[in-house]
């Protein structure tokens, strides 16, 4: 299907997007709310798939964005290109970090991951793939981000992560590593 987009070019490129049918009576209103500066930008998102919070790393998509910041946990979202080798590297380190706190904080934090290539986020700029992004309870702009240095392992992510946020495993009288 043909799509119709408006592109404004600037330091904060916005785009939008005329849902069909394309008949004229529609491009002049819908020119005429850009006008009016009425019209909504456009950010895609892919569609969410069935499954997508079964697993440690839940697979979030940009439309589930504000609900998922807004579940009353810490979340850690790691965005991603399907195609990039760094996070293919990635993936078994960052799915231990998920699993390690879905042991040892789940009412606290959870783990998910973006497809950047399929998805986006208003107010979120991604400078390249991977980035792991860290948003405290209820935050949705400005998040931290893990360095590289804290990518290299399970356990730098879990430092990472953990040094942020300022958590601290309670003490159960049982050994706790995975």
């Amino acid at each position: 299907k043909p799509e119709l987009f408006l592109f404004v070019p600037s330091e904060e490129p916005k785009k939008y997007r005329l849902e069909p049918p394309h008949t004229v009576k529609r491009v002049r209103a819908f020119l005429r709310k850009f006008e009016k500066g009425t019209l909504e930008q456009f950010y895609k998102s892919a569609p969410v798939e069935d499954g997508w919070d079964s697993q440690p790393v839940k697979e979030i998509t940009a439309s589930q964005w504000n609900d998922f910041t807004d579940m009353g946990k810490h979340v850690v979202v790691k965005v991603y290109a399907p195609w990039c080798s760094h996070c293919k590297e990635l993936e078994p380190k960052y799915k231990k970090a998920a699993e390690y706190f879905e042991r040892f904080f789940p009412d606290q934090v959870v783990l998910a991951q973006l497809d950047g290539t399929r998805n986006e986020v208003p107010n979120l700029e991604i400078g390249g793939y991977p980035t792991v992004l860290v948003l405290t309870s209820g935050q949705r702009e400005e998040p931290e981000q893990l360095s590289e240095q804290e990518l290299v392992s399970s356990d730098e992510i879990i430092t990472g992560v953990k040094d942020l946020l300022k958590l601290e495993v309670p003490w159960t009288g049982k050994r706790t590593d995975l």
